[in-house]
């Protein structure tokens, strides 16, 4: 072809013969390999993407599921009813996480120590953890019904792992 008939043809026309010209000339272990898009590029043709990917909340709801789904046989040893925290035993975050002030949670830790459901170490680390970052840094203030809220989270996430576990 020559220079002229190149001149000629349109901008696409000569980017698709550049890649034809490439490909028959490389070899296809290298034709193989994923290629890089700049950033630039992933804003122009796919900006919906992008906005999804850069955002924080990346959480999708789910409140219907249509189709024939039936429990897989590990989720049939799940009890529905039963409750999540039978025998189950605070621990002293448990505890801490219920007071409300650094006087209170100082309380919890003595106490403890006292009937020895903590070690001296332990205390002491804790001690120092509410002096240094207070009493919310065990984590969020729990108020009555807690558990039973969390009782029936729980419950809730079961039957919906239960109903909609797997396909036919």
């Amino acid at each position: 072809m020559s220079d002229k008939e190149r001149r000629k043809k349109s901008g696409k026309e000569r980017k698709n013969d550049s890649i034809n010209d490439l490909t028959s000339e490389l070899p296809s272990e290298i034709l193989n390999i994923a290629q890089k898009v700049s950033t630039e590029d992933m804003e122009k043709y796919f900006p919906h993407l992008v906005a999804e990917i850069s955002d924080d909340k990346m959480a999708l709801g789910i409140d219907n599921v249509e189709g024939d789904f039936t429990p897989s046989k590990a989720d049939e040893s799940l009890p529905i009813d039963s409750d999540p925290f039978e025998n189950y035993e605070p621990t002293v975050i448990d505890y801490l996480c219920r007071a409300k002030t650094d006087e209170e949670a100082r309380e919890i830790i003595d106490f403890l120590q006292k009937q020895g459901h903590i070690s001296a170490g332990e205390a002491s680390q804790l001690l120092d953890q509410l002096q240094k970052e207070g009493v919310r840094s065990f984590g969020p203030i729990r108020t009555p019904g807690h558990y039973f809220r969390e009782a029936a989270e729980i419950r809730k996430r079961r039957v919906i792992q239960k109903r909609y576990s797997t396909p036919k």
